[in-house]
């Protein structure tokens, strides 16, 4: 038997309001996108593995089951909120953590992001150049 579920008519009309937000000020989407290309390309240049997604959603792919455990939790000290993806949810060797911009973050914001990013991608040998090798 499948189970069937609706969503809450409070979380329909939110949904319904985000989507004429959007529809009436598409300035909007193009600052997000803006914003999450900046992010994506910050994080490319310092070495991340970022997969081939080209979502809202940025991963930093981390195939140490240990580092993937602890990364977020040093994020956490650091002021930054990360949610990690790990085996049984994906494949055993596709752990990472997700980051998602928003439109109402600052570019200073996302700058001190990826600038704890990095010191903790060197701390745990998640930053490598072209060849794979750990910067």
């Amino acid at each position: 038997m499948t189970e069937a579920e609706t969503i809450p008519p409070a979380d329909a009309a939110a949904t319904l309001a985000a989507l004429d937000e959007i529809g009436t000020h598409p300035e909007v989407m193009q600052e997000l996108k803006k914003k999450t290309e900046y992010f994506r390309r910050k994080l490319l240049d310092l070495g991340f593995d970022l997969g081939n997604s080209n979502s809202a959603i940025v991963p930093v792919y981390i195939l140490n089951f240990e580092t993937l455990l602890q990364f977020p939790r040093d994020l956490y000290l650091e002021g930054i909120f990360s949610v990690s993806v790990a085996f049984p949810a994906v494949k055993i060797d596709e752990g990472r953590c997700r980051f998602t911009v928003n439109q109402s973050h600052t570019f200073a914001q996302i700058e001190t992001t990826v600038s704890v990013l990095e010191k903790l991608g060197k701390q745990h040998g998640l930053i490598h150049n072209r060849a794979g090798v750990e910067k």
